[in-house]
């Protein structure tokens, strides 16, 4: 009995390190200035009908636009089952996309995941039109990389080894399920281990997910970098509006789910009309923000300091009071403190 029971501890560790070796996980970074780019698999070795996960994700500063590739039935010599999209989703340093496969191979060997190309186009709100217009969309490729699909035979077939099907034997019953039980017990108990091993592997190098910023603090944290930066006191008018509409409307595309970010001044506001929060106590409100800013940044208008105070003002104000629940208290409150400590985290990190 007690070789009996070092065998199957020995059973459970050769199982429990096979294991291990499926579960390595293959990440590939590539970095292109502030794009960044990670080609991310579940694991370096599958058996044949298993499942491979591989997740694509993207992390660019706010004003990026990303186009995700769009996969066939196959990416190389692996069949993809599924495959799904999740895009523009906010986060500490911008936005992340994030794509996700399942992947699977019908035959044993050693297949290559080939790169995945992702294009951009920089569209940071202070840059000139004419740039913007000009420049083509880049792109940015991930690395191969290499999976082991892995037989679940053992040995190699030989044909001339095996006979003829012979007629069906009968076993006694007592003994049939005598012989059930004793072969069932430590199956179960080699399986019960590898799963527990595998899942507390799999929750140690499971990648951290970026914290979502609530909008109201981003949208605060970001007008006090504005003000900080004192583009207006270095001439710089037209970027200061470019940058302080910017920050208004992608808070009201992550406050309200209005995309703003992309339309017109034209399209936005016929837009905010339909919408319940924004038609009532704020549509003119807006209307006389964006028109004032659109003056300054595209009909080469000056306004004076007052006017830039005061348009500063509106944003700030607007953000604090379309906070919803997370109510937003004035700039000396122990809230306004969360926002700056937040900006602070962001830069230093």
């Amino acid at each position: 009995m007690a070789m009996g029971a070092g065998g199957g501890c020995r059973k459970a560790d050769e199982a429990a390190d096979a294991g291990k070796a499926q579960a390595q996980v293959v990440e590939k970074v590539t970095q292109r200035g502030p794009l960044r780019l990670t080609a991310r698999a579940g694991r370096s070795e599958i058996a044949v009908g298993d499942r491979l996960a591989l997740t694509l994700e993207v992390t660019a500063p706010d004003g990026f636009e990303v186009v995700l590739p769009k996969p066939g039935q196959t990416l190389g010599d692996l069949r993809v089952r599924s495959y799904r999209d999740q895009g523009g989703v906010p986060v500490r340093h911008g936005r992340q996309w994030r794509q996700e496969y399942e992947l699977e191979a019908d035959v044993p060997g050693e297949f290559e995941i080939p790169p995945l190309t992702v294009r951009y186009e920089d569209r940071r709100p202070g840059r000139p039109a004419a740039t913007q217009a000009s420049q083509p969309s880049a792109e940015i490729s991930s690395e191969a990389m290499k999976v082991k699909v892995a037989s679940v035979l053992k040995g190699q077939f030989k044909p001339a080894e095996y006979g003829d099907i012979k007629g069906p034997v009968l076993l006694p019953w007592e003994w049939n399920r005598r012989w059930l039980w004793w072969a069932l017990w430590p199956a179960l108990a080699v399986a019960a281990i590898v799963a527990v091993l595998l899942l507390r592997r799999r929750r140690r190098h499971r990648p951290a997910a970026e914290p979502v910023v609530p909008p109201h603090l981003w949208a605060l944290d970001q007008l006090r970098l504005l003000r900080g930066e004192q583009l207006v006191e270095r001439n710089l008018v037209a970027e200061f509006y470019f940058r302080l509409t910017g920050i208004v409307r992608v808070y009201i595309e992550r406050r309200f789910a209005v995309r703003a970010a992309e339309q017109t001044t034209e399209e936005f506001l016929a837009a905010a009309k339909d919408h319940p929060a924004l038609s009532v106590g704020y549509g003119g409100l807006l209307a006389d923000f964006l028109k004032a800013s659109d003056l300054v940044k595209f009909a080469r208008y000056l306004p004076q300091a007052a006017e830039v105070e005061g348009a500063f003002a509106t944003a700030e104000t607007f953000v604090r009071e379309t906070a919803g629940d997370a109510a937003v208290a004035p700039a000396e409150s122990p809230a306004a403190d969360e926002a700056a400590a937040l900006g602070a985290g962001g830069r230093s990190a």
